[in-house]
């Protein structure tokens, strides 16, 4: 990640919070639309992520029917 990466980050996300619950709703409506695949990802890596830190390991028998599921 570059430095102009994070600023350009940080910066779309202080618009985002200054922006009416409207333009939240229809950010969050195009977004999720149009990054389906990205956020299901996201949403499994973090879970697995946080299943880490807190030291709930799955079996490998747990692990591979939740990746056959996924594809």
């Amino acid at each position: 990640m570059t430095e102009q990466d994070l600023n350009i980050g940080k910066s779309l996300f202080s618009l985002f919070e200054v922006s009416s619950s409207e333009a939240k709703l229809i950010f969050f409506e195009e977004f999720a639309l149009k990054n389906q695949k990205e956020l299901e990802e996201l949403t499994f890596y973090l879970a697995c992520k946080q299943a880490h830190e807190k030291g709930d390991w799955v079996t490998e028998e747990e692990l591979s029917k939740t990746l056959n599921e996924r594809v």
